[in-house]
């Protein structure tokens, strides 16, 4: 039975490197929440579209168009936010 403390077989979660180090988890897990965020977006609005055009329902349709056009210009103005982040960063 290993005896945890200052020792080499001390368990991950008792170390300091576990607590120093969460960063790149989160790092690597964030892009993937976004993008996975705005793909259920873009499906339920797609859907929202179908739906409006099976039933005839031009307000409707043009509803759906507005909010895809609101989708398309946020991850515009995401991508303009990273940018200008890595242009501080850098300059």
């Amino acid at each position: 039975m290993p005896v945890y403390g200052k020792n080499k077989d001390a368990h991950p979660i008792l170390t300091d490197t576990f607590f120093t180090h969460p960063k790149p988890t989160v790092m690597f897990t964030r892009p993937i929440v976004i993008r996975l965020f705005i793909f259920g977006f873009m499906v339920l609005v797609g859907t929202s579209m179908a739906a409006n055009i099976q039933a005839r329902n031009l307000l409707g349709f043009f509803l759906s168009l507005i909010s895809l056009g609101a989708g398309i210009y946020v991850i515009h103005l995401l991508q303009k936010l990273r940018e200008s982040r890595e242009q501080e960063e850098a300059g």
